[in-house]
């Protein structure tokens, strides 16, 4: 758990299946029980043999940031990775989760970090399961965007994946 700033290059240094958490935002998170939860819940999930089993380049995850900014914490790795400043938005609002993958293809040397939203942590640090808000399912939906982004990084190399509107 940190509650610093990381950068690409700290994240490079992460070997393959180790995860950290980076937590920016309130004050809610200086009660150590609530990151532990946390920790633990997100954890959990990651390891889980059921979710390996049928997203199995899930391992690639290095870091999950949970953020009271998403825009801010996704503009920040863009720039990071020299990549367009873009973000989904729909008629909720912002985005809940965004993942970013990049790398050579060799699981060694290929990575992914989870951004999620302050709002969603909350929710699994509460265990809150909600028809507005499922967090579990947010994270197993970039779990997934991590193995279709790898997947496609060893197929085509090293181009942006198409979005919706491509």
């Amino acid at each position: 758990m940190n509650l610093g700033v990381y950068t690409k290059q700290k994240v490079e240094s992460l070997p393959l299946g180790s995860l950290s958490i980076s937590i920016t935002g309130s004050n809610y998170w200086t009660v150590a029980d609530r990151v532990q939860r946390l920790a633990d819940t997100i954890s959990l999930l990651v390891g889980d043999a059921s979710i390996r089993a049928r997203i199995p380049d899930c391992a690639l995850l290095r870091l999950i940031i949970v953020s009271s900014d998403v825009q801010g914490e996704l503009a920040h790795w863009q720039t990071q990775l020299e990549r367009a400043l873009s973000m989904t938005k729909n008629q909720e609002g912002v985005t809940g989760g965004k993942c970013l993958l990049w790398g050579t293809g060799d699981p060694e040397a290929t990575y992914a970090i989870i951004i999620i939203a302050e709002k969603v942590g909350l929710a699994l640090v509460r265990d809150e399961e909600s028809p507005g808000i499922s967090p579990r399912a947010l994270l197993v939906h970039e779990l997934a965007h991590i193995h279709d982004d790898y997947r496609y990084l060893k197929a085509f190399g090293r181009t942006e994946p198409p979005l919706n509107n491509d």
